[in-house]
């Protein structure tokens, strides 16, 4: 079901408007949310589990809790991956990322603007304070 939701991202990647995954995905563990990019996953959004929400406090496989080096922008098989590629909302902000799986930085996908950390920038100056940004991260001429 993860390769399905994967590729269904790289489809998605394609349009210039940031777009949710598929909402249909399950993790059997934490350490698997971790891996293909999931983290701080909040009730009601796609990936939760009150399974996974160990503390009950809301917010399953939060990101504090993984052991160093598990968490991926990248889903891991026995003898092939997937990379991740387009727009993935992760921890409450979208990032863009390009077909070799690395986050684009510090440049613009269609009319947003990726800063120097991967996040879209929101309701802000960018690119050397030449362009506004609004609340949903569109530039408009």
């Amino acid at each position: 079901m993860l390769k399905v939701a994967f590729a269904a991202l790289l489809v998605w990647g394609l349009f210039a408007q940031p777009v949710t995954a598929e909402e249909n995905i399950h993790f059997s563990s934490c350490r698997e949310a971790w891996e293909n990019g999931y983290s701080d996953i909040h009730r009601g959004e796609p990936g939760y589990s009150s399974k996974l929400d160990r503390d009950g406090d809301g917010i399953a496989c939060e990101r504090a809790n993984a052991p160093r080096g598990v968490f991926k922008p990248r889903q891991s098989g026995s003898q092939s991956s997937i990379t991740v590629s387009g727009w993935v909302k992760q921890d409450g902000y979208w990032y863009y990322f390009a077909e070799n799986g690395h986050a684009v930085r510090n440049a613009w996908q269609g009319s947003y603007y990726l800063k120097s950390d991967g996040k879209m920038a929101t309701n802000e100056w960018v690119d050397g304070g030449r362009y506004y940004v609004d609340a949903s991260g569109l530039w408009k001429p």
